[in-house]
């Protein structure tokens, strides 16, 4: 009786039966051929697309990669099979882990529906090719069949992780305007006097919880609270600097606690016991206009004329500095620039921060112009910039409220070397 109970638990090749792998081994059955516009590798750059999202981890990927290497082109037509036949060992060798990790990350992309096996009896692989044709004549191994019927699925999937990803980014992109806010309000407060620098310092201690910085292991779940404690400071805090109510003759306490994800409606102050002077006024109104409407980034690009900007024109900004970094191909793009000023940053006092705060802010091109232009501003013969990490900053803060014209910039110093020219 035990003999018959092992006998109905063997599957194919000794393999234990269940209902994913007889699912598997169905849809390796059905197998009829990728469509004519798909290829193998068609396939393996949307498992990488999808990645973690459809449960393939890195080193899921890797092995399946290495896998479709070894399959041709006829193996993947209608009445072929694409079967891996080479040895576990020399797989594991090749990999440089063990048999046993192999066959753990098989069974994990058995699991994701990626492949199953065609065993021989002894679990042995092996197979042949004919020669001229360079089919399978017979082979026994891991069968890839199951990965061109998953293809469907890993779209939709794809589609959701596209979706998930641009509102992951869209949140970050809202905090991020939203700390800058914050940090303009704290620096206007710090203007305007003793009670000013105690409600400046009291909003930095009350932001420095949620300060943190955003990284892709924060899920949108965790970003939207951070979002929310933002939006729940910045109104606190915009009660300081834009009252509602002026008839209201109440003062401001001289150190004020701002609330994050509490209560917001505190009491709020209509400043009518601070003398304000024409200035004073004009910077709120600027304020209270940034803080209501946010230029895009399509409009900031455009307001900077960055599509009008030539990359032949972009090698008269470089100094001898940046002329090191840049390619000596014949014929140079954008991306060469790009990455001049990437290499070229880290001279200039530029964090990693402010860089990635650029490029939302204008885009990799204009955050690389806008880098370009603070180095050649440190030769220039009229005023040259001394603190280089504070002009890139003040260019964009221009650019984020549309007041950064790029295009502008770069015929100024066009111009400039041309008579720079005339005169020598």
């Amino acid at each position: 009786m035990k003999n018959q109970t092992n006998l109905l638990r063997i599957g194919q090749g000794g393999r234990k039966s269940s209902a994913i792998f007889r699912q598997s081994l169905q849809y390796s059955a059905e197998f009829s051929g990728l469509d004519e516009e798909v290829q193998r590798y068609d396939l393996l750059l949307l498992v990488k697309r999808v990645g973690k999202h459809a449960g393939f981890s890195a080193r899921m990927i890797a092995l399946l990669d290495y896998y479709i290497s070894f399959t041709r082109d006829c193996d993947w037509e209608e009445g072929s099979r694409p079967i891996i036949y080479q040895s576990l060992s020399k797989t594991a060798l090749d990999m440089g882990v063990t048999e046993r990790q192999i066959q753990k990350l098989e069974h994990a992309l058995f699991e994701c529906g990626a492949l199953t096996w065609h065993d021989s009896g002894n679990h042995r692989r092996f197979g042949k090719r004919d020669e001229k044709t360079g089919r399978i004549l017979y082979a026994y191994g891991v069968d890839l069949g199951p990965l061109a019927a998953l293809k469907p699925s890993l779209e939709e999937k794809l589609q959701e992780k596209q979706l998930y990803d641009a509102a992951w980014m869209e949140t970050k992109r809202q905090i991020s305007w939203y700390r800058s806010q914050i940090r303009s309000i704290s620096n206007e407060l710090f203007e305007k006097g003793e009670e000013g620098v105690a409600q400046s310092t009291a909003l930095s201690e009350t932001y420095e919880p949620i300060s943190m910085q955003i990284r892709t292991h924060m899920d949108l779940a965790k970003l939207r609270e951070l979002l929310t404690a933002h939006k729940a400071l910045y109104e606190t805090a915009l009660k300081f600097v834009e009252p509602h109510d002026k008839t209201k003759k109440s003062s401001p306490k001289s150190v004020q606690k701002f609330a994050v994800n509490k209560n917001t409606n505190n009491k709020q102050s209509d400043k009518s016991d601070l003398k304000m002077n024409e200035k004073d006024v004009c910077k709120r109104k600027q304020h209270l206009k940034a803080a209501n409407k946010e230029p895009t980034l399509s409009e900031r690009m455009i307001s900077a004329r960055l599509h009008e900007i030539k990359v032949k024109d972009l090698s008269a900004v470089l100094s001898e500095r940046a002329m090191i970094y840049l390619s000596h191909s014949s014929q140079l793009t954008m991306q060469d620039f790009v990455d001049v000023a990437y290499k070229m940053k880290a001279n200039l006092s530029i964090s990693q921060n402010k860089w990635i705060e650029a490029c939302e802010v204008l885009g990799r091109e204009g955050a690389a112009l806008s880098v370009l232009l603070t180095d050649f501003a440190l030769d220039r013969s009229y005023s040259p910039v001394l603190k280089p990490a504070g002009y890139f900053s003040a260019l964009i803060e221009r650019a984020r409220v549309g007041n950064l014209n790029l295009k502008a910039s770069l015929e100024a110093i066009l111009k400039q070397k041309m008579q720079q020219n005339v005169l020598q």
